[in-house]
């Protein structure tokens, strides 16, 4: 076993994600009171064009692994590909994102590997013999501590870390190395854009306006397309179950495996806060919650928070706001 960290470079056709750069930021952050080294490993057909970027503002040596039948993401090729590797070089710890592509290949890469795995934490720590991965459940609800045995291959949240650029470090080099692949059983295809339709606005917009499974139902839908049409450059977005339930169209999810965004004002309608969604908004200027449950877990990372029905607050909010609501020195029931 090497005292080396090894990053998982997420990356899609080639465009190196944000993510890539948090996951350098933890690795450094558990190197540096180790003693160990850090180096990031990809693959893909090429050697993506973003890498000496990547390699040279993180001052991490990249490894990009060269094959024809990694030009689109399978599992098994991904794994195929990485497992030798891996298993070669035998580091103390490896981390991956933990968006889709992380949670379809990290455990099984751990089990090829003889890696322990923990997935989702949004803090890591090393200890003696060990790592200690923090991670939320229940919903956000319970902070859960677990203790992974060395070596492991954890996957850390989007935002669990912040990624500050240093002129100072060295910059590191990318290597290319060509590598043979088994036949497999899969065959992959190319992504499938959801940039259009209903979540076509979602990165431009400076308010989203965002539905979770407390709205109830498609009626009260067009109570949050009204607070959005308030609004000039607004947006509508959901959580996973909202879009399971067909309140919002999957193009427009917000989370984890949804899209990330970070407007000047996220207001999120019935939405409780797990950490999947809020990987997703966390980084919005403003957050205003509607929610009936005043201990739903968003409120913790709320600026202002509405503790009401939706469809209670949002018809009295939309119609004084539009200016058709009649003054009135009574109070609203």
């Amino acid at each position: 076993m090497t005292n080396s960290i090894f990053i998982m470079l997420d990356h899609e056709e080639g465009t190196i994600s944000a993510h890539s750069y948090e996951l350098a930021a933890a690795a450094r952050s558990i190197a540096e009171g180790e003693g160990l080294s850090i180096m990031a490993l990809g693959a893909w057909n090429d050697v993506p064009p973003e890498s000496g970027k990547f390699a040279r503002e993180t001052g991490v040596d990249l490894i990009v692994l060269v094959n024809p039948g990694l030009r689109h993401y399978s599992a098994e090729a991904y794994i195929n590909a990485c497992a030798p590797f891996f298993i070669e070089r035998r580091p103390l710890l490896v981390l991956g994102a933990h968006n889709a592509r992380g949670c379809d290949f990290a455990p099984a890469l751990a089990l090829r590997t003889g890696l322990a795995c923990a997935t989702g934490a949004e803090e890591i720590f090393a200890e003696k013999d060990a790592f200690r991965a923090v991670r939320t459940i229940w919903h956000g609800k319970v902070r859960e501590e677990l203790t992974v045995v060395k070596p492991a291959l954890v996957t850390l949240m989007p935002g669990a870390y912040s990624y500050e650029k240093n002129g100072n470090i060295r910059p590191g080099s990318v290597t290319a190395m060509a590598i043979d692949l088994p036949p497999g059983k899969t065959s992959p295809m190319p992504p499938i854009s959801t940039r259009t339709g209903e979540g076509a606005g979602l990165s431009e917009a400076e308010v989203v306006v965002a539905a979770g499974r407390g709205v109830g139902g498609t009626d009260n839908m067009a109570l949050l397309r009204g607070l959005a049409g308030l609004f000039p450059r607004s947006a509508i977005g959901g959580t996973r179950g909202a879009c399971d339930m067909g309140l919002v169209s999957y193009g427009a999810q917000v989370g984890m495996t949804g899209r990330t965004v970070s407007p000047r004002l996220y207001i999120a309608c019935g939405i409780s806060g797990s950490a999947q969604h809020i990987a997703g908004m966390k980084n919005s200027r403003h957050i205003v919650p509607v929610n009936h449950d005043p201990d739903a877990p968003i409120f913790r990372i709320a600026d202002i928070g509405i503790v009401d029905k939706i469809e209670r607050f949002l018809p009295i909010f939309n119609e004084k706001v539009s200016g058709q609501g009649k003054t009135s020195d009574e109070p609203q029931k």
